[in-house]
């Protein structure tokens, strides 16, 4: 089995080195970023 803090590091790579869009914010009736990688930023026009 592969240790769970590779897997993690392996999925922060792949979100933060993509070259698609990818946000994570909250559901509720104001949403607010959780998180946004680079490709979303330059997307939108901003910075983190």
């Amino acid at each position: 089995m592969i240790p769970r803090q590779v897997v993690y590091e392996a999925l922060v790579d792949v979100f933060e080195l993509s070259p698609v869009a990818i946000c994570i914010s909250t559901a509720e009736y104001v949403s607010r970023y959780i998180m946004a990688n680079p490709a979303y930023l330059r997307l939108i026009g901003r910075s983190w």
